[in-house]
């Protein structure tokens, strides 16, 4: 599943315009929003996810590579 997720990412970052946002909904380990804008530094991330556990570990992830994303703890419904 990891795979099929990283090659889902690279094929299809060519589509995604440079500087826009997107938003990863139920975002749960950050995937695909972190490999994307690891791949893409001009692109704005938001991680949104209900689940306060996985918030604080994206949080923690996220400090340690400094890449400028948000992370939002939501419940969407």
């Amino acid at each position: 599943m990891l795979i099929t997720i990283f090659l889902f990412v690279i094929f299809f970052r060519k589509y995604i315009e440079k500087n826009k946002t997107i938003i990863d909904i139920g975002t749960g380990g950050g995937f695909p929003g972190i490999p994307l804008k690891l791949l893409n530094e001009n692109l704005n991330v938001s991680l949104v996810d209900s689940v306060n556990k996985k918030i604080m570990v994206l949080n923690d992830i996220i400090n340690k590579i400094n890449n400028g994303y948000l992370v939002y703890d939501n419940n969407l419904k």
